[in-house]
């Protein structure tokens, strides 16, 4: 976004905060911003893919289950909302 932002020739201005990108130093700190951010999004997405990448038969030895019980309970859960 905050390369979209720059691309499209806008300024942005937050008042609460004292940013303005018209000005060097208010660019400096918004592309700051931006690659903290975009930090921030990578370590999620690793430690999210860390917890998703056990194989299912690693699961149903560590459970004393068959393989196929451990899919059988991704689909149960896939199948229920995610919230209520």
């Amino acid at each position: 976004m905050a390369h979209e932002i720059e691309e499209a020739g806008v300024n942005l201005k937050v008042l609460n905060q004292n940013v303005d990108t018209s000005t060097a130093a208010g660019r400096a700190f918004f592309r700051m911003l931006a690659v903290f951010a975009a930090f921030e999004a990578d370590v999620h997405r690793k430690r999210q893919m860390g917890g998703i990448g056990v194989e299912p038969a690693k699961i149903a030895r560590e459970l004393g289950i068959a393989r196929s019980s451990v899919y059988r309970l991704f689909v149960a859960a896939a199948s229920r909302p995610a919230f209520g």
